[in-house]
Protein backbone atom coordinates (compact mmCIF):
# COMPACT_ATOMS: atom_id res chain seq x y z
CA UNK A 1 0.00 0.00 0.00
CA UNK A 2 1.08 3.92 -0.31
CA UNK A 3 -0.79 5.92 2.15
CA UNK A 4 -0.56 10.15 1.63
CA UNK A 5 -0.01 12.19 4.84
CA UNK A 6 1.08 15.64 5.33
CA UNK A 7 4.51 16.30 4.47
CA UNK A 8 4.74 18.21 8.17
CA UNK A 9 3.38 15.29 9.72
CA UNK A 10 6.76 13.42 8.48
CA UNK A 11 9.80 13.98 10.84
CA UNK A 12 11.85 12.54 7.80
CA UNK A 13 15.07 12.34 9.60
CA UNK A 14 13.77 9.70 12.38
CA UNK A 15 11.85 7.83 9.26
CA UNK A 16 15.30 7.66 7.26
CA UNK A 17 17.25 6.25 10.80
CA UNK A 18 14.12 3.92 11.30
CA UNK A 19 13.82 2.35 7.89
CA UNK A 20 17.94 2.02 7.81
CA UNK A 21 17.13 0.35 11.18
CA UNK A 22 15.37 -1.95 9.78
CA UNK A 23 17.02 -2.80 6.44
CA UNK A 24 20.45 -3.74 8.60
CA UNK A 25 18.50 -5.58 11.17
CA UNK A 26 16.49 -7.62 8.58
CA UNK A 27 19.16 -7.93 6.42
CA UNK A 28 21.10 -10.00 9.42
CA UNK A 29 18.40 -11.63 10.29
CA UNK A 30 17.68 -12.93 6.44
CA UNK A 31 21.78 -14.28 6.85
CA UNK A 32 21.41 -15.87 9.75
CA UNK A 33 17.88 -17.93 8.80
CA UNK A 34 19.86 -18.60 5.44
CA UNK A 35 23.12 -20.17 7.22
CA UNK A 36 20.60 -22.05 9.65
CA UNK A 37 18.59 -23.62 5.90
CA UNK A 38 22.03 -24.53 4.72
CA UNK A 39 23.08 -26.52 8.16
CA UNK A 40 22.53 -30.23 6.86
CA UNK A 41 22.37 -31.21 10.95
CA UNK A 42 19.49 -28.60 11.43
CA UNK A 43 17.78 -29.53 8.59
CA UNK A 44 17.98 -33.00 9.14
CA UNK A 45 17.48 -33.30 12.75
CA UNK A 46 14.79 -30.75 13.64
CA UNK A 47 11.08 -31.30 13.16
CA UNK A 48 9.60 -30.49 9.76
CA UNK A 49 7.33 -27.74 11.07
CA UNK A 50 10.36 -26.06 12.61
CA UNK A 51 12.50 -26.04 9.35
CA UNK A 52 9.08 -24.47 7.53
CA UNK A 53 9.01 -21.96 9.86
CA UNK A 54 12.27 -21.32 9.41
CA UNK A 55 11.57 -20.93 6.02
CA UNK A 56 8.38 -18.92 6.22
CA UNK A 57 10.74 -16.75 8.23
CA UNK A 58 13.43 -15.99 5.42
CA UNK A 59 10.15 -15.01 3.09
CA UNK A 60 9.03 -12.89 5.63
CA UNK A 61 12.44 -11.28 6.25
CA UNK A 62 13.32 -10.66 2.43
CA UNK A 63 9.29 -8.21 2.66
CA UNK A 64 9.81 -7.45 6.23
CA UNK A 65 6.78 -7.84 8.38
CA UNK A 66 3.64 -6.60 6.98
CA UNK A 67 0.38 -6.09 8.86
CA UNK A 68 -2.92 -7.04 7.07
CA UNK A 69 -6.24 -4.93 8.24
CA UNK A 70 -9.28 -6.34 7.55
CA UNK A 71 -11.51 -5.34 4.56
CA UNK A 72 -15.05 -5.36 2.94
CA UNK A 73 -16.42 -8.84 1.05
CA UNK A 74 -18.46 -8.97 -2.06
CA UNK A 75 -21.14 -9.53 0.41
CA UNK A 76 -20.38 -6.65 2.38
CA UNK A 77 -19.82 -8.72 5.51
CA UNK A 78 -16.41 -7.91 7.36
CA UNK A 79 -13.62 -10.34 6.37
CA UNK A 80 -12.02 -11.68 9.97
CA UNK A 81 -8.81 -12.26 10.67
CA UNK A 82 -9.29 -14.26 13.66
CA UNK A 83 -11.63 -16.87 12.26
CA UNK A 84 -9.36 -17.06 9.31
CA UNK A 85 -6.27 -17.66 11.60
CA UNK A 86 -8.20 -20.36 13.29
CA UNK A 87 -9.19 -22.12 10.18
CA UNK A 88 -6.02 -21.87 8.50
CA UNK A 89 -4.15 -23.27 11.82
CA UNK A 90 -6.83 -26.28 12.00
CA UNK A 91 -6.97 -27.44 8.64
CA UNK A 92 -2.93 -27.41 8.57
CA UNK A 93 -2.65 -28.82 12.13
CA UNK A 94 -5.06 -31.71 11.26
CA UNK A 95 -3.62 -32.28 7.70
CA UNK A 96 -0.49 -33.03 9.28
CA UNK A 97 -1.50 -35.15 11.87
CA UNK A 98 -3.28 -37.35 8.71
CA UNK A 99 -0.34 -37.28 6.89
CA UNK A 100 2.14 -38.21 9.72
CA UNK A 101 -0.38 -41.12 10.86
CA UNK A 102 -1.07 -41.95 7.17
CA UNK A 103 -4.79 -41.77 8.12
CA UNK A 104 -7.17 -41.70 4.01
CA UNK A 105 -8.72 -38.37 4.11
CA UNK A 106 -11.84 -40.52 3.36
CA UNK A 107 -11.54 -41.61 7.06
CA UNK A 108 -13.08 -39.05 9.42
CA UNK A 109 -11.26 -37.45 12.30
CA UNK A 110 -13.24 -37.12 15.51
CA UNK A 111 -12.42 -34.62 17.31
CA UNK A 112 -12.90 -32.61 20.46
CA UNK A 113 -11.87 -29.31 22.48
CA UNK A 114 -12.26 -27.60 25.48
CA UNK A 115 -13.96 -24.91 22.95
CA UNK A 116 -15.58 -25.21 19.48
CA UNK A 117 -13.12 -23.63 17.50
CA UNK A 118 -14.22 -20.25 15.27
CA UNK A 119 -15.07 -21.25 11.42
CA UNK A 120 -15.60 -25.06 12.45
CA UNK A 121 -18.02 -25.61 9.44
CA UNK A 122 -15.28 -24.83 7.36
CA UNK A 123 -12.60 -26.58 9.32
CA UNK A 124 -14.21 -29.72 9.54
CA UNK A 125 -15.21 -29.62 5.69
CA UNK A 126 -11.76 -29.26 4.51
CA UNK A 127 -10.26 -31.93 7.19
CA UNK A 128 -13.49 -34.53 6.93
CA UNK A 129 -13.67 -34.10 10.91
CA UNK A 130 -16.08 -34.65 13.42
CA UNK A 131 -17.20 -32.78 16.57
CA UNK A 132 -17.85 -35.32 19.07
CA UNK A 133 -16.26 -36.83 22.51
CA UNK A 134 -12.96 -38.06 22.12
CA UNK A 135 -11.62 -38.79 25.43
CA UNK A 136 -8.19 -40.49 25.27
CA UNK A 137 -8.01 -38.83 22.14
CA UNK A 138 -3.81 -38.19 21.16
CA UNK A 139 -3.47 -34.22 21.80
CA UNK A 140 -2.80 -31.83 18.28
CA UNK A 141 -1.72 -28.15 18.70
CA UNK A 142 -3.66 -25.61 16.03
CA UNK A 143 -2.73 -22.72 16.67
CA UNK A 144 -2.85 -21.33 20.15
CA UNK A 145 -5.64 -23.86 20.68
CA UNK A 146 -5.16 -27.62 21.79
CA UNK A 147 -7.35 -30.58 20.04
CA UNK A 148 -8.07 -34.22 20.95
CA UNK A 149 -8.12 -36.72 18.07
CA UNK A 150 -9.63 -39.58 18.54
CA UNK A 151 -8.20 -42.57 16.59
CA UNK A 152 -7.83 -46.44 16.01
CA UNK A 153 -5.45 -47.78 18.30
CA UNK A 154 -4.21 -49.85 15.83
CA UNK A 155 -3.07 -46.83 13.72
CA UNK A 156 -0.87 -45.82 16.36
CA UNK A 157 3.03 -46.44 16.45
CA UNK A 158 3.78 -46.41 20.30
CA UNK A 159 7.32 -46.49 19.55
CA UNK A 160 7.49 -43.89 17.08
CA UNK A 161 5.54 -41.77 18.60
CA UNK A 162 7.05 -41.69 22.05
CA UNK A 163 10.46 -40.86 20.07
CA UNK A 164 8.89 -38.46 18.19
CA UNK A 165 7.73 -36.52 21.50
CA UNK A 166 10.78 -37.12 23.23
CA UNK A 167 12.59 -35.17 20.33
CA UNK A 168 9.92 -32.67 20.36
CA UNK A 169 10.78 -32.22 23.93
CA UNK A 170 14.44 -31.55 23.69
CA UNK A 171 14.41 -29.66 20.71
CA UNK A 172 11.91 -26.99 21.65
CA UNK A 173 13.62 -27.28 25.69
CA UNK A 174 16.79 -25.96 24.03
CA UNK A 175 15.12 -23.77 21.29
CA UNK A 176 13.42 -22.08 24.65
CA UNK A 177 16.65 -21.32 25.82
CA UNK A 178 17.88 -19.87 23.71
CA UNK A 179 14.72 -17.59 22.86
CA UNK A 180 15.27 -16.81 26.99
CA UNK A 181 18.84 -15.96 26.56
CA UNK A 182 18.48 -13.21 23.70
CA UNK A 183 15.43 -11.65 25.21
CA UNK A 184 17.80 -11.27 28.18
CA UNK A 185 20.68 -9.95 26.22
CA UNK A 186 20.48 -5.97 26.56
CA UNK A 187 21.75 -5.27 23.43
CA UNK A 188 19.40 -7.09 21.44
CA UNK A 189 16.80 -5.42 23.29
CA UNK A 190 17.62 -2.15 23.08
CA UNK A 191 19.13 -2.47 18.87
CA UNK A 192 15.92 -4.84 17.61
CA UNK A 193 12.76 -3.57 16.27
CA UNK A 194 9.62 -3.74 18.78
CA UNK A 195 7.93 -5.99 16.31
CA UNK A 196 11.05 -8.69 16.65
CA UNK A 197 11.06 -8.49 20.03
CA UNK A 198 7.27 -9.10 20.15
CA UNK A 199 8.21 -12.08 17.27
CA UNK A 200 10.48 -13.83 19.83
CA UNK A 201 8.12 -13.58 22.53
CA UNK A 202 5.32 -15.17 20.68
CA UNK A 203 8.04 -17.50 19.61
CA UNK A 204 9.05 -18.24 23.32
CA UNK A 205 5.17 -19.02 24.05
CA UNK A 206 5.11 -21.54 21.09
CA UNK A 207 7.92 -22.93 22.30
CA UNK A 208 6.26 -23.56 25.63
CA UNK A 209 3.20 -24.86 23.94
CA UNK A 210 4.90 -27.02 21.83
CA UNK A 211 6.72 -29.03 24.76
CA UNK A 212 3.61 -28.93 26.92
CA UNK A 213 1.68 -30.81 23.95
CA UNK A 214 4.50 -33.12 23.49
CA UNK A 215 4.22 -33.98 27.31
CA UNK A 216 0.86 -34.63 27.32
CA UNK A 217 1.33 -36.59 24.60
CA UNK A 218 3.78 -38.48 26.55
CA UNK A 219 1.15 -39.24 29.61
CA UNK A 220 -1.49 -40.38 26.53
CA UNK A 221 0.89 -42.73 25.46
CA UNK A 222 1.98 -44.70 28.42
CA UNK A 223 -1.33 -44.37 30.08
CA UNK A 224 -2.60 -46.70 27.08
Amino acid sequence: LRVLIEAESVDVEAELAKAQKDIDYYSGFKRSIEAKLSNEKFVSGAPSAVVEAERKKLADAETDFLDFASYPTPSGTSYDPAEFASVEAHVVALRTFRAEKNIAFKSPLTTDAAQKPAGWPAIAKLTNSLWGRAEGGLPLRAGTAELRVLIEAESVDVEAELAKAQKDIDYYSGFKRSILAKLSNEKFMAGAPAAVIDAERKKLADAEAKIEIAQKLLAVLTSN
